[in-house]
């Protein structure tokens, strides 16, 4: 009967180590999995600049391309967002053309820009695009009088299966020159109106008159509607057709008959509760210590779980040594 039982451990011992060999295996065919670079080609007649009249019309072509290996790929979902300028452009009715599968949608967007939202997602498990895929095509119309805009791909990405870090990717823009007087234009929020000024391609703007506001105080200049990046007059320069936007801070009134001390000391406690609030700032992405691909954590999704699965394996495999030596050295000495 001992013989017997010790036997069917034996088994269980050999189906244990198949098991933890297919693990193993399935481990490596986890980590040696594809990973794919792309690049987002945007051109206009294989062009990224081109020289404009006003009236005219260019087709803007979007390329998939794959850049680590020339060689097809099995796509799951893919998004591009190519953004112009709305006062510079305007898109020409039913001519965007799209690759079978990709679907799209002209979306208004702040600061008077617009974008061309394209995306491919797979219903079936994946489909083969090949090296250099085309995505779609769409027209534009030149309605700008002066200057310099570009179209860019501002949120663009290729999806990884069960990953929500993608595959890395990366595109180019589209620069269009009408002339080197570039259009400066400013948004007060409310204020009082600021004229527009046309300034040369890579020239200073002039820092125009402060725009006043009822119970508000001024508080500069912004490159963004969410007033984040602050215009330096004395050291930016134009890079094309621009808005700045104002910047607003709320007077508080119940303040101004306080002393000079009094204020002091309250602008030093409130720096010290700047210091522990919490930051508002995304976290940087760093490369994964294993694969290279850009991450929010030290590991990317796809190498957490290879070793998730090799610490299973180390610790199936201690278990199984653990019961092999027990059958092998104390099971001997019982017989």
């Amino acid at each position: 009967m001992y013989k017997q039982i010790h036997m069917n451990a034996k088994q269980s011992i050999v189906l244990l180590l198949t098991l933890m060999l297919a693990c193993c295996v399935l481990s490596l065919l986890v980590s040696a999995e594809e990973n794919p670079e792309f690049y987002y080609e945007i051109t206009v007649d294989g062009e990224d600049a081109v020289e404009l009249d006003v009236g005219d019309v260019i087709t803007v072509t979007l390329y998939l391309i794959r850049t680590d290996e020339d060689a097809p790929f099995t796509m799951y979902a893919m998004q591009s967002e190519l953004r112009y300028d709305g006062s510079f452009f305007e898109l020409v009715e039913d001519s965007v053309h799209l690759r079978e599968g990709v679907q799209s949608k002209d979306i208004a967007r702040e600061g008077g820009f617009r974008e061309l939202y394209i995306n491919y997602l797979s219903l079936s498990g994946g489909e083969e695009w090949q090296a250099r895929t085309f995505v779609g095509s769409f027209q534009l119309r030149v309605i700008g009088t002066q200057g310099v805009t570009t179209i860019t791909n501002q949120d663009h990405s290729v999806s990884a299966p069960g990953q929500g870090e993608g595959y890395p990717d990366s595109s180019n823009q589209l620069t269009v020159v009408l002339n080197s007087d570039c259009l400066v234009r400013f948004e007060s929020n409310g204020g009082t109106q600021v004229g527009a000024q046309s300034v040369v391609f890579g020239e200073k703007v002039t820092r125009p008159p402060d725009p006043e506001r009822e119970g508000m105080r001024f508080a500069g200049w912004y490159t963004d509607i969410f007033l984040t990046e602050a215009w330096d007059f004395d050291a930016d320069t134009v890079q094309g057709n621009m808005r700045l936007y104002a910047k607003w801070e709320q007077i508080d009134t119940s303040t101004e008959t306080e002393t000079t001390v009094e204020t002091d000391l309250t602008e030093t406690e409130s720096e010290r509760e700047s210091e522990h609030l919490p930051s508002n700032q995304p976290p940087q992405r760093q490369k994964c210590l294993f694969c290279g691909s850009m991450t929010e954590n030290a590991l990317c999704t796809r190498c957490t779980v290879v070793v998730m699965v090799t610490l299973c394996v180390l610790a199936v495999l201690i278990f199984v040594l653990v019961i092999w030596f027990y059958f092998r050295f104390y099971g001997k000495s019982r017989t």
